[in-house]
C-alpha cells in the first residue's frame, strides 16, 4: 500500500465518521425533539474534528 491509498483510507475514515455523527445526531433529533439539538452539535463538531486531525496526524 502506497502513501496515497494510506491518505484516502484516512480521508474516507474521517467521511465516515462524518456521516455517522450526522446520522446519529438526526435520529437524536428525531426521538428526543429539538431541545437536545445543541449538545449533539457540539457532539458532531467535537466527532468531526477529532478524526479530521487523527487523519491529519497519520499523514
Amino acid at each position: 500500500m502506497d502513501e496515497s491509498d494510506v491518505e484516502n483510507r484516512d480521508i474516507l475514515a474521517a467521511v465516515g465518521a462524518v456521516v455517522i455523527a450526522i446520522g446519529v445526531m438526526t435520529a437524536f433529533d428525531l426521538a428526543r425533539g429539538a431541545a437536545i439539538a445543541w449538545v449533539l452539535n457540539v457532539g458532531v463538531a467535537a466527532v468531526i474534528g477529532l478524526f479530521v486531525f487523527s487523519a491529519r496526524a497519520a499523514a
